[in-house]
C-alpha cells in the first residue's frame, strides 16, 4: 500500500451518514433545485394569474376530462361548455361536463396549469396543452415536448421542486 493512500481516509468516512427517514426523491429534487439555479433570487417577482386561462379559457378549450378517460388531448367544443371558478372550461362532450361538474378538483391542471417543469425551475410559462403528463392520478402540462420529456424523466422529482415554487408563484411572485 502506497503512503498516500496510507493517508487518504475511506470515501465512505468523509460522506455524512445517510439519513433513512428522507425519501429517496429530496436528494433528486435538491440536486436539481442547484442544476437549476434556485436560490436567493429565487422566483421572477410578477404578477400572475392563479389559472392560467388566456381570455378566460381553461386549458386552451382542451377538454380536462379527456386527458384522462381517453389518455390523449381533445379539443372541447364551445357549445358543451361550463363556467367553474370564473373560468371557461370546454368539453368534448356532455358525458365529460357531467363527470367535471361531479368533481372538479380531480380534473383540474396542477400548478395553476403552468408548466410544471418550468415551474420546477422558479418561473411560470405558459403551457402547451398537447404536452402533458398523468402523475399520481394528476395532471401536470409542459411548455414543450423538451419540457415534457423531462417531466416524464424524473415526474416525483420535478413535481415536488414545482411545489416548493407553486405558493410563491400563486401568491403573484413568479411569472415570465
Amino acid at each position: 500500500m502506497s503512503h498516500a493512500a496510507r493517508l487518504t481516509p475511506s470515501l465512505s468516512a468523509a460522506l455524512p451518514p445517510r439519513r433513512a427517514h428522507l425519501p429517496w426523491r429530496w436528494p433528486l429534487a435538491l440536486m436539481l433545485a442547484l442544476m437549476f439555479g434556485l436560490g436567493a433570487t429565487g422566483l421572477r417577482a410578477e404578477s400572475m394569474a392563479r389559472l392560467y386561462a388566456p381570455e378566460g379559457v381553461a386549458l386552451a378549450g382542451y377538454d380536462p376530462v379527456a386527458y384522462f378517460t381517453e389518455a390523449r388531448a381533445v379539443r372541447g367544443d364551445a357549445a358543451i361548455a361550463l363556467r367553474w371558478r370564473g373560468v371557461l372550461w370546454q368539453f368534448s362532450s356532455a358525458r365529460h361536463r357531467a363527470a367535471f361538474e361531479a368533481n372538479p378538483r380531480a380534473y383540474l391542471p396542477q400548478l395553476g396549469g403552468y408548466c410544471a417543469v418550468s415551474m420546477a425551475k422558479g418561473i411560470a410559462r405558459a403551457p402547451d396543452p398537447e404536452q402533458w403528463v398523468i402523475h399520481d392520478g394528476r395532471l401536470y402540462l409542459a411548455e414543450n415536448r423538451l419540457q415534457r420529456s423531462l417531466l416524464l424523466a424524473e415526474p416525483a422529482a420535478m413535481v415536488d421542486l414545482a411545489r416548493i415554487n407553486w405558493p410563491q408563484a400563486r401568491a403573484g411572485g413568479a411569472a415570465e
